[in-house]
């Protein structure tokens, strides 16, 4: 992922799903949550996707997954400035 997408812009944080406290995602919010497709349904009925985005990408990230994380990245710096825009 860190020589894909440049650190300037995002910030990759791992994440264990049987090892950390389901609540340490719960909180945030306008993340992009990458897994591997088998996981998406878990993360989703945890509740992870109602605040964000669940890309589901293969065990071997392929230019397709690549592509997928570069939209929703994009997506998600759109939303934040609509949101900025319209609070002015």
């Amino acid at each position: 992922m860190n020589r894909k997408f440049s650190q300037d812009f995002i910030t990759i944080t791992p994440y264990l799903l049987n090892a950390q406290s389901s609540a340490t995602l719960l909180h945030k919010e306008n993340c992009i949550i990458i897994t591997n497709k088998k996981f998406k349904n878990i993360l989703c009925s945890l509740g992870f996707a109602e605040k964000n985005k669940i890309v589901p990408i293969t065990i071997g990230i392929n230019d397709n997954d690549v592509r997928m994380i570069g939209e929703s990245i994009m997506e998600a710096e759109q939303k934040k400035f609509d949101e900025l825009v319209s609070k002015h």
